[in-house]
């Protein structure tokens, strides 16, 4: 009897080795002693050795994320296309598409649930959204500056997404379904697209903004009035977020003396066409947009604007700027408070220049120079002069 039971354990112990390596984490498996991971439960046979790693230094780390990783970049890319391509700026291209590729991330990363393992998590996500936001900057898909706000836009639902593709796939894993593994793969690829069919079914009134910024000038309102006829020549350097969110100012070009006059502002890689509406004397200034070519035509459309000067003192004049504007964007709440703060630093550079040149010295007239003094002769050389010139003749 012991001599059987040396046996079977000696051969048990040549079926399977003491130790090996989970697929899923890389966890140490006393493969003669379980069935399953102790780290992440992920389920191995003892009695096939390609259900778990008999050597650590063949198990590639790459299988715990990279797939997942390049699936989810592609479900990101592809899906925030689409949705622009089709004219779509709502909450399915900002809310459903991040949440899509965190749940991608979540359901098909497999690293474990170790304090390392979210670690890992939180820079494999990171590096979705980059790699997501890189590809859309670099197609023309958004610019530089809608890049780093799509960035920190889809921080948040990125993140719920990898919560809820972690919670879909411990729900799933334990089930019969043969297609477990597939199935939700394929719901959370087209989950951006039942989201924006169903908010076509929901009209969208139209969604008017109102910005407005005043300065107080140290100046009287006619030259405040003065200074205003050349606001669009403004000449210091623009601020960072200008940079980044507004194509520079080239050149303008018309006139802005009388009611219906046009002007048209060149841009770099665009223009603006202004037709001025109103204009009274040192008090107002009003203007409509006529026609927008910059670029940002899916984001908003300026609509008018206005100039307001209101006299504090014979050495204060209030100023203040509006600009009117259709938001395209959604969800309001999400978008209100960066379009409002980008508006708000173009109203204060403009508002800056003509602060500039109101203060700006006048040059003083140059001063009228006296004639030449011219010296008048005396007799005696009145008399010399007479005999040379009639000895000349002679």
């Amino acid at each position: 009897m012991n001599d059987s039971k040396a046996k079977n354990n000696l051969s048990t112990d040549s079926q399977h080795p003491k130790l090996g390596y989970c697929l899923r984490c890389g966890g140490v498996l006393h493969v003669s002693e379980m069935s399953q991971c102790p780290r992440c439960q992920f389920q191995f046979n003892p009695d096939n050795p390609q259900t778990y790693a008999t050597n650590r230094e063949k198990f590639q780390c790459l299988e715990w994320w990279l797939p997942g990783f390049c699936l989810s970049v592609v479900v990101g890319v592809v899906s925030y296309a689409i949705l622009v391509f089709l004219g779509e700026m709502s909450e399915a291209l900002f809310i459903a598409v991040p949440l899509a590729i965190g749940a991608m991330l979540g359901f098909t990363v497999r690293l474990g649930s170790s304090l390392f393992a979210v670690i890992a998590m939180g820079f494999v996500m990171i590096a979705a959204i980059l790699s997501v936001v890189l590809v859309i900057v670099m197609t023309n898909l958004a610019g530089i500056f809608c890049g780093v706000t799509l960035s920190i836009i889809f921080l948040a639902p990125v993140s719920v997404g990898v919560l809820l593709g972690i919670l879909i796939r411990k729900c799933l894993k334990n089930t019969r379904y043969a297609q477990w593994q597939n199935l939700p793969i394929l719901l959370i690829a087209v989950f951006p697209f039942g989201v924006q069919a169903v908010d076509n079914f929901f009209p969208h009134p139209i969604d008017i903004a109102t910005v407005r910024t005043e300065i107080v000038l140290p100046t009287s309102a006619s030259e405040a009035w003065k200074s205003l006829m050349f606001y669009e020549e403004v000449n210091h350097e623009p601020p960072w977020l200008l940079k980044l969110a507004l194509p520079r100012p080239v050149r303008a070009e018309g006139s802005m003396g009388q009611v219906g006059e046009t002007r048209r502002c060149i841009y770099e890689n665009g223009h603006l066409t202004k037709q001025f509406t109103e204009r009274v004397e040192r008090r107002r200034l009003a203007f409509k947009v006529i026609e927008q070519h910059l670029h940002f035509e899916r984001d908003v459309t300026l609509l008018d604007g206005s100039f307001q000067l209101q006299t504090l003192n014979l050495k204060q004049t209030r100023m203040t700027l509006s600009t009117r504007y259709i938001r395209h964007l959604r969800p309001a709440w999400l978008w209100e408070p960066i379009e409002s703060k980008v508006v708000h630093t173009l109203h204060q550079h403009v508002l800056e220049g003509v602060r500039r040149k109101a203060n700006r010295p006048e040059k003083s007239p140059p001063q009228n120079l006296s004639p030449p003094e011219y010296k008048i002769p005396s007799d005696s050389e009145n008399s010399e002069l007479w005999l040379a010139l009639t000895n000349e003749f002679d």
